[in-house]
């Protein structure tokens, strides 16, 4: 159901630098899995998956790694198809934007990590994964979004709409709000957002996407995007 080819063009181009793209299908842990997170993304998540991406031939070394989970994605291809939309265009451009919702985490880091993945950094990786999906199932079940919504701050409402910018730059078209909403924990107005930023993503385009954020806001309107970031107020 997913392109690969077309999710590694992308991350590519937005952040500069490969990526590793891990399906749940490819063996990814029930620990590491978090049940109903269409995709994820952590500092240190190619090292929790060393072992596996060993065992496809797949590890090249650090890099920035995104699991993307096959059976949510597709009960939600399955719900926009009974609502009457195309599947199949509806598939390949949510995966689009999710994959720029993960980059756009990635970005929020300021750099990629390359310290050696010994052993003890892989066990450490390992244990923070399997803590990071109990503390989720946790909250989810008390129904409690405060620390998935502080991931998804101003900082990274800015890197998002950045992503966006430079996934059209190379012909990717998908609904800028595919990218946020409800099952990204921050329901900002999209348009908002990208309204209030003007013409920056624009103007630092020649900027790695890593250093947005370092950098102070040139054409930033702060009402205008407060208001697009207000349900991270309440």
């Amino acid at each position: 159901m997913f392109n690969l080819d077309r999710l590694h063009l992308l991350a590519s181009h937005i952040l500069g630098t490969p990526i590793y793209i891990i399906r749940t299908g490819d063996g990814v842990e029930p620990k590491h899995t978090v049940p109903h997170a269409v995709a994820w993304t952590a500092a240190a998540l190619d090292v929790t998956h060393k072992p596996l991406l060993e065992s496809m031939g797949k590890w090249e070394g650090r890099r920035p790694a995104v699991v993307l989970h096959d059976a949510v994605f597709a009960e939600q291809v399955a719900e926009a198809e009974a609502c009457g939309m195309d599947a199949e265009k509806f598939a390949t451009e949510y995966a689009d934007a999710v994959m720029v919702h993960e980059l756009a985490h990635i970005a929020c880091r300021g750099g990629v990590d390359l310290s050696e993945p010994t052993d003890k950094l892989c066990q450490f990786a390992d244990a923070i994964a399997t803590y990071s999906v109990r503390c989720h199932i946790a909250d989810e079940a008390a129904d409690d979004h405060r620390e998935a919504v502080k991931s998804h701050d101003a900082d990274f409402v800015r890197a998002c709409v950045h992503a966006v910018h430079r996934a059209r730059q190379i012909g990717f078209r998908f609904p800028g709000y595919y990218c946020f909403g409800e099952g990204a924990t921050c329901d900002f107005d999209y348009d908002l957002a990208e309204s209030a930023l003007s013409t920056e993503p624009e103007s630092l385009s020649y900027m790695s996407i890593f250093d947005i954020n370092k950098t102070t806001r040139p054409t930033y309107n702060f009402r205008r995007y407060k208001e697009a970031i207000q349900c991270q107020q309440q």
